[in-house]
């Protein structure tokens, strides 16, 4: 079990790799979809 348990992320730094990742798409997305899709 122990192994198993250490296979796995942190969940503080799991959840800061999910930030980073959402981020890096809110910038492209920024630029790239049309401005009215943003204020849907």
């Amino acid at each position: 079990m122990e192994l198993e348990h250490k296979a796995y992320m942190p969940v503080s730094d799991l959840i800061e790799a999910c930030l980073i990742h959402l981020i890096d798409i809110a910038i492209v997305e920024k630029y790239r979809t049309p401005r009215w899709w943003l204020q849907c």
